[in-house]
């Protein structure tokens, strides 16, 4: 199982935005989702899963780690802030010393923006070698020219992050070990 997750913080990332997560199966179809708003007009939270969980009754806490807890996969573009982040989340937005992560320890973390490094090839302004590319770099030197709608939305970001790791997936261009140190992800 693949799980994609991208989450927008504010005020220095003390305060979660958006968060939004998509579990993909082996045949890449989403059978899970959790997209989680916390907008000015209250909080948005929606829940969609094809398994076990139909629209019933949750906590925010229970989906993350309901969706987590299948992932073979962790993916994300800057897996270190957006893996954080759903810690922080799953453990009640406090920060532990020693805080209970949701995913599996077999888990295998890839970031989008370490693997299309090497495949974007962008120049850095001040170092030699090539600079992370955005998710928008990414996207459009992976998948397409034209680039993709950005909302500056966990949802938007997801679903291009999804995009690019599949064409880098296809390409070979993944490789099946942890990309990540696992201080990282807070194991």
């Amino acid at each position: 199982m693949y799980l994609f997750i991208d989450c927008e913080t504010e005020e220095e990332n003390t305060k979660l935005r958006e968060l939004c997560i998509l579990l993909d199966d082996e045949n890449r179809i989403t059978i899970g989702k959790l997209h989680y708003m916390n907008s000015p007009n209250g909080l948005h939270v929606e829940f969609f899963t094809t398994a076990n969980w139909i629209n019933t009754a949750f906590s925010l806490t229970e989906a993350l780690g309901h969706l987590c807890s299948q992932a073979k996969f962790v993916i994300a573009h800057g897996i270190e802030h957006d893996a954080r982040t759903a810690v922080w989340v799953y453990n009640g937005f406090a920060h532990r010393r020693r805080p209970v992560v949701p995913w599996n320890k077999d888990c295998v973390f890839h970031c989008t923006k370490t693997l299309a490094t090497e495949v974007c090839k962008l120049g850095h302004p001040f170092e030699s070698g090539y600079k992370w590319p955005t998710l928008m770099e990414a996207y459009k030197h992976i998948v397409n020219p034209e680039g993709f709608k950005r909302w500056h939305t966990a949802l938007a970001d997801t679903i291009a992050c999804r995009q690019v790791y599949y064409a880098l997936l296809d390409g070979g261009l993944v490789p099946s070990y942890r990309t990540v140190p696992n201080r990282t992800v807070q194991r």
